[in-house]
């Protein structure tokens, strides 16, 4: 990896990777991807609409190239686990399988998929975790991450008590000033990297005479500590990178229902 970071250009595996994908990365995408490989557990937060979900694949593709991964399992809300399918068969020749059914199917995807991608929604946790537990992922990337931010649900521990070597964290919401939702994704990632829980407020926070937050202090402290496996990129910054926009007006004719209707 270290390789591939000195001189992209000149490693093998991140050249033929790259002619295979049928798009054209952006700098910033690539920089996401071997940044994601190189820290091998990691926190994407860049803006909506930079291409989160396409650098994280990419970057699983990468890491399979180079680590020789085989499993890598994908939460995501429900309403987006066909999307990840799409995607995934979209950018690469893997196979993506989307775990559903009654227990009997999904162990039955569990113990026979050939896929390297599992897809599952957040709620699968609470069905499903001896099991997934079994399947042991080599990777998991967690997509609108903000779903395990309160660490007390059950969602959230479920999922922090899962094991693989690599993982992304992928979400576009901004944090809103509240240190415990941060605390509770860096968890996931490196459960030492902010301390203990407890010790963020007094560190972190100005408190008045009744104990009551009114503001924050020593940021530039909290990013340093974050900063090894922490990523984001506001559009603005790489609007520079991306294309113009393309608008494409379509006419439709309009059907007889609603001909007679207007």
């Amino acid at each position: 990896v270290e390789g591939i970071l000195r001189a992209p250009h000149k490693s093998s595996e991140w050249m033929s990777l790259k002619s295979e994908l049928p798009i054209k990365l952006y700098p910033y995408q690539e920089e996401g991807i071997l940044f994601a490989a190189e820290k091998r557990r990691s926190f994407i937060g860049d803006d909506m609409g930079l291409g989160k979900t396409v650098q994280a694949i990419v970057a699983a593709l990468l890491i399979k190239k180079i680590e020789g991964i085989q499993k890598v399992l994908i939460f995501c809300p429900a309403s987006l686990k066909f999307q990840w399918k799409r995607e995934i068969e979209k950018f690469s020749k893997e196979k993506a399988e989307i775990v559903q059914g009654n227990r009997t199917a999904r162990q039955h995807t569990y113990n026979s998929s050939d896929a390297m991608f599992l897809i599952v929604n957040y709620e699968t946790i609470f069905r499903d975790e001896e099991l997934l537990q079994k399947w042991a992922p080599d990777m998991i990337i967690l997509d609108e991450a903000q779903r395990i931010k309160n660490w007390e649900t059950k969602t959230a521990k479920g999922i922090k008590r899962l094991k693989s070597e690599f993982a992304i964290v992928l979400t576009g919401t901004p944090f809103e000033n509240r240190l415990l939702e941060l605390h509770s994704l860096c968890e996931f990632l490196h459960p030492r990297a902010l301390g203990p829980m407890w010790r963020l407020l007094p560190t972190y926070g100005n408190l008045d005479a009744n104990e009551k937050l009114v503001g924050f202090t020593n940021l530039s402290h909290l990013r340093r500590k974050i900063a090894p496996f922490f990523l984001r990129r506001e559009k603005e910054k790489v609007l520079g990178q991306l294309p113009e926009k393309v608008v494409n007006e379509y006419a439709i004719e309009i059907g007889t229902e609603q001909l007679k209707y207007h």
